[in-house]
């Protein structure tokens, strides 16, 4: 663990109960379904071993947010990344790492890392918490494109956006992610586009045979009949120029489904 502790800042002998992580990680990993029994037992039975995993799960994390090796290359910390993991004494118990790495590297829209973690690293990523984490970037991005388009701007990201979202769909759960309805609402991606106005994702999601466009959501409604019923309101406010240009975007999205 030497080259963990040169890389990271070290406890203090005095401070045994500071954190080992941004967070508390016995807090952390209370989150979801993603705490393993092992990590558990782990933190209950072996304190220096917990405190050797910490390390490593806290490493991985500064590697994908660039304060591990900053002045390496990606290469450099993709393979330090990948080193950590298949020599770690606690590898089933890094599943909480890897999510929070993941989570990060979709914020920062970091391209390189999204496919590092799902294909050279072959990630699994069929569980339900990441599922629903790929779930929420796709309706995130939508969402900001919608809203640029509501500004009168331009959304630069959008390609990369497009891009990552391909590239997430590519990881082997095209059709968990396209048919995961959410709880609330019973909403699919598909729902959700529609819902948000995103011409660009109704019509990438419209592309992939997985999308369900007859799923219908907790009121009984498709993703069609969401916009039937958005331009059915729209039509009854007072015409203005927003309105009208918000009612042209919609009749757009509708011809996409015929």
């Amino acid at each position: 663990m030497e080259s963990l502790k040169t890389t990271l800042k070290p406890i203090k002998p005095d401070e045994p109960e500071a954190p080992l992580l941004e967070e508390d990680l016995t807090k952390a990993y209370n989150y979801g379904d993603i705490l393993t029994q092992q990590t558990v037992q782990l933190q209950d039975t072996d304190e220096e071993g917990f405190r050797a995993f910490s390390l490593e799960a806290r490493l991985l994390e500064q590697l994908v947010n660039g304060k591990a090796l900053p002045e390496g290359t990606q290469e450099d910390r993709e393979a330090k990344f990948y080193q950590v993991v298949t020599e770690s004494k606690y590898r089933r118990n890094l599943t909480f790492a890897l999510y929070r790495c993941l989570k990060t590297a979709l914020n920062k829209k970091n391209a390189n890392w999204i496919q590092f973690l799902t294909e050279k690293l072959s990630l699994d990523i069929s569980q339900d918490k990441f599922i629903d984490l790929l779930h929420h970037f796709v309706t995130q991005v939508a969402t900001k494109e919608r809203n640029a388009y509501r500004a009168g701007q331009p959304y630069p990201d959008l390609e990369l956006d497009l891009q990552i979202t391909q590239q997430v769909l590519n990881c082997g759960v095209r059709e968990a992610l396209l048919t995961r309805q959410d709880e609330s609402y019973g909403n699919t991606l598909l729902h959700l586009a529609c819902s948000l106005h995103s011409i660009a994702f109704v019509h990438f999601l419209l592309q992939t045979k997985e999308s369900d466009r007859q799923a219908k959501n907790t009121i009984g409604k498709t993703p069609e009949e969401i916009i039937d019923n958005e331009i059915a309101a729209y039509e009854g406010f007072v015409p203005s120029e927003d309105v009208n240009r918000v009612l042209s975007r919609l009749k757009e999205i509708k011809s996409l489904f015929i």
